[in-house]
């Protein structure tokens, strides 16, 4: 998996998505091989615990983050500090199913220019 710039994390309470977005005027790209793995954590925990990994190997520089806010704010609490300051925005929304050149449009403040 190549660094992106700023990575985009869409969850609904039970899935997650990821997304990647390198640049201007491009749809956001589905992050292929990342996923959420199956343990005992809460929900919540383990997507911060897979944001927190692709922080540290710095696979993106920017994160925003876009869930309901029972689900935003429970991320946001399970994340550790160096990963929570790296997320430059978050949409209280449930986009769960939207397409890629949807969320760009519901994303465009976040996204690189």
């Amino acid at each position: 998996m190549r660094s992106s710039d700023t990575w985009i994390c869409v969850a609904d309470g039970s899935r997650a998505s990821f997304y990647r977005c390198d640049g201007p005027h491009s749809d956001p790209e589905p992050v292929l091989g990342f996923g959420i793995p199956a343990d005992r954590r809460p929900f919540p925990g383990r997507v911060a615990g897979q944001l927190e990994r692709a922080a540290r190997i710095r696979l993106f520089d920017h994160l925003v983050l876009v869930a309901p806010a029972t689900v935003l704010s429970a991320l946001e609490s399970c994340m550790d500090d160096a990963t929570r300051t790296l997320v430059v925005g978050a949409v209280d929304r449930d986009q769960s199913r939207s397409t890629p050149r949807e969320l760009a449009t519901c994303l465009r403040d976040w996204l690189p220019h």
